[in-house]
């Protein structure tokens, strides 16, 4: 049972309790998403007021010591980050100042200040995530919101119920989302705003042995790729991303050289591949496509090693098409310059290498046979697949060759290569991504940063450029156990792992792909609707046939009608409580000229009561009409109703109040 305040102070206390639960509510995603010390420094003003009023002490700072934490708490934010502009600077400073606003609420309009201002901290939520579950915690908060809105302008907090909210947020959402869908769009998110922090990806530009197998158990998404034709097979998919071809005996990285080399456009062998990307943002400008690209998106360039890159960095999601086919030669005619740079190797280091690569290709003297031997030497040889390779420092292919031959795909494709170039024939490592996790709910493929991946490719007079994978060439009896726990989809490198059918199999999976194929669809039609979306949702509807002018008169009467039915029904739900109100307001008006002016605090029980206990000889007459006021106010039989009240107002005007 709702226990009514009896005072001013209990009602502002409450009041109080319920601004700071809205504020802690409103702001606890973003101190998540901000340093330590500003999530200290927002929970602390709505924490404070809640424990001192429990204390039944006043919550209310002296103004001088609120100045001097405001401006404490600026200063931080400025000695932090040095600015006060960008994404997490000026967040965190609009939520200070938000937080500690609750601090000096003293009057009405400070309270309505707070819900004001509740609405648009809210929307800030969307700077940080715009993932599809923080909209159901931010719509609970909206609720609540809503709620002590109602509850701070009520005359009675006992009628105020979440469940009037709830009604007025849910008459909202049409007229939201026909808004949403018809009201001229930007390019862009309205909330996208460069974040300070560095995006992640699994692909940087350069490689040192060790670097992609740090992100093998990272499963956040790379991005996402959807056929617009058939799938190629699981063992096709490579997604190409740069090419290195420069070595300095520690790390492999681009040769600019290769940008005065032109693209030599070869016939494509097979058929072609049509596929959509996602991709996520990486702050980079490379592209991602399957191995090889034929065809890119506009504003992009394909170079002669067969990648593509945009004309500025990614630093948000972005959508483009392109095509490619699996097995299409590139460069047939290698470039002098080509083999120059394919064939260099530091001039000192790894002398057991090259030596034993020049004394076995001696045996064969062919390129083919050359690196079929090498792969069976990995697969009968004790080379191990492991996320957690010891350390080279010197002379890294030799120590990894004849040595620990413990590593990930970097270790193998590196050392393939040298024993590639060893002995004259043109070789250079390739990174990118492999495999993926198809959706067949959303029929499209999922790829994480777990399938960061580096192969080789090494050319063949006629064939040019062919790809190999010496990863693949390991036994699989010789996977670390851990990978054998993550390799997925990957398993296509392994034949003979067991792990493949469980996970294709699992429950946990098939729940992950449905939280995804939903992640995707929000992304698609809510985070990314943009103009170009929003065209295309318009082109389908055929304004041609209905007209530009008629299509929009229909939304607007639409609009109105819905509006005019919900007014309607919000009316009649009043209706009668208005009347009943209209007959106490009447009585009210009555008693303040007799000298009793109602105070704002008062219920009508507390009132008359007070009347009565200065004026006892009228309480043959207002003890009958409060009785019948409180019994019209609160009771549900509506059957009674319209009799009850006109007897309520008959006796309201019959009130003589004879002195």
């Amino acid at each position: 049972m709702l226990i009514l305040p009896e005072s001013q102070r209990q009602v502002q206390s409450l009041l109080r309790i319920r601004l700071a639960i809205v504020q802690i509510c409103v702001l606890l995603p973003i101190i998540f998403s901000l340093p330590l010390q500003f999530g200290v420094i927002i929970a602390f003003a709505p924490l404070w007021t809640i424990v001192r009023i429990h204390l039944k002490q006043s919550p209310m700072l002296g103004r001088w010591l609120l100045v001097a934490i405001t401006v404490i708490s600026a200063a931080a934010v400025w000695f932090h980050f040095g600015t006060f502009r960008g994404r997490d600077a000026g967040v965190s400073l609009v939520a200070v100042m938000y937080s500690l606003k609750i601090l000096e609420c003293r009057h009405y309009r400070d309270v309505n200040l707070l819900l004001t201002l509740a609405f648009f901290m809210l929307a800030m939520n969307f700077l940080f995530t715009q993932e599809i579950w923080a909209v159901f915690y931010l719509l609970a908060a909206l609720l609540l919101i809503t709620h002590t809105l109602m509850y701070a302008n009520a005359n009675d907090v006992s009628k105020v119920e979440v469940k009037k909210g709830a009604k007025i947020l849910l008459y909202s959402i049409p007229v939201m989302m026909f808004f949403f869908v018809f009201f001229p769009r930007l390019s862009g998110p309205l909330w996208h705003i460069p974040s300070s922090q560095s995006a992640g990806t699994g692909v940087s530009d350069s490689m040192t042995p060790g670097d992609i197998g740090a992100l093998h158990l990272i499963d956040e998404v790379a991005f996402r790729v959807k056929f617009l034709d058939a799938s190629p097979e699981p063992g096709d998919l490579y997604w190409r991303a740069l090419v290195f071809e420069n070595y300095d005996g520690l790390s492999w990285t681009q040769d600019r050289r290769r940008n005065d080399i032109p693209l030599a456009r070869q016939e494509a062998e097979g058929d072609v591949l049509r596929y959509e990307i996602t991709l996520e943002a990486t702050k980079q400008r490379w592209l991602y496509g399957l191995d090889l690209p034929v065809s890119t998106p506009p504003g992009t360039r394909l170079k002669s090693d067969g990648t593509f890159s945009a004309a500025r960095r990614v630093e948000k999601r972005i959508r483009y098409r392109g095509s490619s086919v699996t097995r299409m030669p590139l460069e047939v005619e290698l470039p002098p310059l080509s083999r120059t740079i394919n064939t260099e190797l530091p001039s000192s280091g790894n002398d057991e290498a090259k030596q034993w690569a020049r004394e076995t290709y001696a045996q064969f003297n062919d390129t083919t046979n050359y690196v079929n031997y090498l792969l069976r030497f990995i697969y009968e040889q004790p080379f191990f697949y492991t996320l957690t390779p010891p350390i080279l420092k010197e002379d890294m292919v030799d120590n990894f060759w004849f040595g620990t031959r413990r590593g990930f795909c970097e270790h193998y494709a590196s050392s393939f290569v040298y024993m590639l170039r060893a002995v004259g024939i043109p070789a250079r490592v390739v990174v990118g991504y492999h495999g993926g996790d198809y959706n067949a709910l959303g029929d499209y493929w999922i790829i994480t940063q777990a399938e960061a991946h580096a192969w080789a490719e090494y050319w063949m007079e006629g064939k040019g450029w062919v790809r190999v994978d010496p990863t693949a060439a390991i036994a699989p009896h010789r996977v670390e156990q851990q990978l054998l726990n993550q390799v997925g989809l990957r398993n296509f490198l392994f034949d003979d792992l067991p792990v493949a059918d469980f996970m294709a199999e699992s429950g946990l999976n098939i729940a992950q792909l449905w939280l995804d194929n939903v992640n995707r669809a929000w992304q698609d039609w809510v985070i990314d609707f943009n103009q170009s979306k929003q065209f295309d949702l318009f082109n389908q509807l055929k304004p041609d046939s209905w007209g530009l002018g008629r299509l929009f008169g229909i939304s607007v009467v639409g609009i109105l009608l819905f509006l005019a039915v919900i007014a309607w029904r919000m009316s009649r739900s009043r209706e009668s409580l208005d009347h009943v109100a209209r007959s106490y307001l009447i009585l009210t008006r009555r008693l303040a000229k007799k000298g009793f002016e109602k105070h704002h605090y008062e219920g009508p029980q507390d009132f008359v009561h007070r009347v009565i206990r200065e004026k006892p000889q009228w309480s043959g007459e207002l003890n009958p009409i409060l009785r019948l006021y409180l019994k019209l106010k609160f009771s549900n039989d509506s059957a009674q109703f319209a009799k009850k009240h006109k007897q309520l107002r008959t006796m309201v005007k019959r009130v003589r109040l004879v002195t």
